[in-house]
């Protein structure tokens, strides 16, 4: 254990890290149907792609190069919102007070909170929720402050695989429109992502 800290130590500075959590913050571009489209949104009424705000939070352990965690990121564009919550397994290269890392991970992912375009006069989406889950790969550099504070930069590439059930829709929403939702849809897309992040190391 001891040999094992000193070269810890010798290599980047800093002492042997057990636990991490951070914090990020960024842009993500969604695609919901980007690889298969099934009817998952009508890409009229519902916009299917955009890009806007993203907030995450990650927690895990850490042995020498290896990491295991969790991690919650949410995504609120103006017509739905993503949130995914995955397992998360990295590899980290430490580099003195530099660290190049690399992950994968995969878990849950849910979109809700749809809002139609002004032209979609009556579309009810109150209850029109999609989820299923999604796969992603990542790579990051961190720069380490101190051994217990860092901070660095993120992105990460996904694909999203989601299905909706169907909705019933009222009567005054055009034909078309209403039949997208009265069934069931899925799409395959995908989402890219670039955060800053803020990390503290135990």
């Amino acid at each position: 254990m001891y040999q094992l800290d000193r070269a810890e130590r010798e290599d980047a500075g800093r002492g042997l890290e057990f636990v991490w959590l951070n914090v990020e913050a960024g842009y993500e571009y969604i695609s919901l149907q980007s690889f298969d489209d099934n009817g998952l949104v009508d890409g009229e009424a519902v916009e299917d792609s955009g890009s806007a705000f993203a907030f995450g939070v990650g927690a895990g352990v850490r042995l020498i190069f290896f990491t295991l965690g969790a991690r919650f990121r949410l995504a609120q564009l103006s017509a739905w919102d993503l949130w995914t919550l995955n397992g998360e397994a990295g590899f980290h290269v430490p580099l003195g007070a530099l660290e190049p890392s690399f992950t994968l991970s995969a878990g849950y992912a849910s979109l809700g909170a749809f809002n139609a375009d002004d032209a979609a006069v009556g579309l009810d989406l109150d209850d029109v929720k999609a989820s299923g889950f999604n796969a992603r790969v990542g790579a990051a550099l961190d720069w380490y402050v101190n051994p217990l504070l860092s901070i660095g930069a993120q992105g990460s590439f996904e694909v999203l695989v989601l299905s909706r059930d169907a909705t019933a829709q009222p009567t005054t929403v055009p034909a078309q429109t209403a039949e997208v939702y009265e069934r069931e849809g899925d799409g395959v897309g995908l989402g890219v992502t670039a955060t800053g992040v803020v990390g503290l190391h135990f």
